[in-house]
This record gives structure tokens, sequence and C-alpha cells, in this order.
């Protein structure tokens, strides 16, 4: 059979990108199949992800990066002002990434994944809009949201059976937890500053480019927001110490839209890499609900 390409990568965020770029260069065949997000979101990127940015020649997406910030952490009884971060606008972010993959001549799909079958010497990955591509290798690099049970084989392909039990493979879980994300207007502009300190159940990220926005991601223990304490995702900063990192924004600050919540429950795979497909990135192991492990 004619293969379309040696390795299909699905996904194409920093850790896709990244393993994409890295084959293009080894002189493989390579395709990207990813569906466009449009998070409302912002992340902070720190100064070596944007050196790995740059020795990936990704033009394009570090356009979208901002000016260095200076990070304040209080962690317990620990302060620490010794880093900075680049604040990214996700969905910009993500639409520099396939720019650069086209820039660079890796043909890009933009289709959601809807079956990958593994048989004996090849694999097919079908897209949402009705196509098949055909590749010796895939690389799985959906971040935490990849599906469970994504892969099959043909039922007379036997030798694919054992690499289809390991790609599905049984997800391991840490403690429930929930990210809050809100957005917050200031009465007058403030200056940029990123301030990360945590509470008896969590920790939360504040992050300011300047201007009168910022925003907060909250990481939360799940049960610290059942029963009573529901609405708890949304007043954890009434909770605050006076002398917390961000609270002179936190306490003139009014709410800009309702706040948004998805789950940071830790995640490992136990299979991460077989004959025919490797996990990376977040969709092998998710930790930092913020940042990621790409």
């Amino acid at each position: 059979m004619k293969l379309d390409f040696d390795i299909i990568v699905v996904g194409a965020g920093p850790a896709g990108a990244a393993t994409a770029v890295g084959l293009k260069r080894l002189g493989y065949r390579v395709a990207v199949i990813s569906k466009p997000r449009h998070p409302k979101t912002w992340e902070g990127f720190s100064s070596r992800v944007v050196g790995a940015l740059k020795s990936l020649e990704l033009t394009h997406t570090l356009s979208t990066l901002s000016i260095p910030i200076p990070r304040k952490v209080n962690w317990g009884d620990k302060t620490d002002a010794a880093n900075v971060e680049f604040l990214v606008d996700r969905s910009r972010f993500d639409r520099g990434l396939l720019t650069d993959l086209r820039n660079k001549n890796i043909e890009v799909f933009e289709s959601a994944c809807s079956a990958i079958t593994m048989n004996s010497d090849y694999c097919v990955v079908s897209t949402e809009s009705d196509q098949q591509l055909f590749a010796r290798f895939i690389v799985e690099a959906r971040g935490r949201a990849t599906p469970a049970r994504m892969y099959k084989t043909n039922a007379d392909q036997h030798s694919g059976i054992d690499d289809v039990r390991a790609a599905n493979t049984q997800k391991h879980r840490g403690p429930k937890s929930i990210v809050a994300v809100q957005r917050w207007l200031l009465p007058k502009a403030r200056e940029p500053g990123i301030f990360v300190g945590c509470f008896a159940s969590g920790w939360y990220w504040l992050a300011s480019a300047g201007g009168k926005e910022f925003i907060t991601q909250t990481c939360i223990s799940a049960d610290a927001v059942s029963g009573e304490n529901k609405h708890f995702a949304q007043q954890w900063h009434l909770a605050l110490p006076a002398d917390s990192p961000g609270t002179e924004y936190l306490r003139i600050a009014k709410p800009k839209d309702e706040t948004q919540f998805k789950g940071s429950t830790a995640i490992l795979h136990s299979e991460v890499v077989g004959t025919s497909f490797i996990r990376v990135g977040d969709a092998a192991m998710a930790v930092d609900p913020l940042s990621g492990n790409g």
C-alpha cells in the first residue's frame, strides 16, 4: 500500500507542533490534523519555552507573545520574584502554530480526528470531514482532552490488536480538581504583572498585560466547591490574606463576564508508546492545568 505520510501528528498544540517540526527536519513525510479551538483564555510561558519556540523558528507563533512580565510567587512562607513570563492569547497562539507549520511545508488538515485504525503495517486516520489518511506511525498530541477509546483495528488484522489495547490505555487520575477562569476589569489601568499564590484548598495565577483587564485561573480541589460551598469558585479571592500576591488588583476589580470552568485533575496514561504510536505532552501526562507539560 502507498502511504500518504510516514507519520501523522494528531493535535497541533505546542507539543504536537514541536514534534511535527522535529520530524520534518529529520526528513519524514509529516502531516498534522487539528481542529482549531477558540479558547477565551491567556497562558503564561517561561523563558525556556520561548527559547524552544525560537529554536524551532516558529516566527508567527512568537509574534503572539507579550513582552516579558515580572512574576511574583508566594508559596506558603516562601516568596520569589526571580522569573518572568510571556503572556499569550491562546487562540492567537494556536493560529500562529498552524501558520508556522504550513510555512515549513508541513501539510495541515483542519478537522477533528474521528477514529484511528491500526493494522499490521499501517494506520488509518479518519476525520470528521470524511477524509482517510494513511501513515506508518501516529503521534497522539491532543492534550488532556484526548478521547479514552479512539483507537481500533480491523477484524482481520490481528497483529494490530496489541497496539490498539496499548493506545486505548487506562488513565490514572489524581484527586479531582477544577480550574475557574475569570476575566476582571479595573477602574483604571495598572502596570503589567503576574502573581501566583496559594490558599488552603488550591492556588491561583493572576496575569495582567497592563491596562484595565486581567485574568485569574484558580485551581481548586473539587471537595472545596461541593455542597454549601458551591459558590467558592467565584468567591475564593475574598478569603485571601491582605498581603497575598495580586490582592491590590482583586480588591478594586469587578468580574468582566461569567466564570468558566474546566477540569484540572492530574492524568497519567499507563501506556505512552507502542510499535506504531506515541503520546506526547499532556496526551501522555497532564499535571499542570495552566502551562502544561508539552
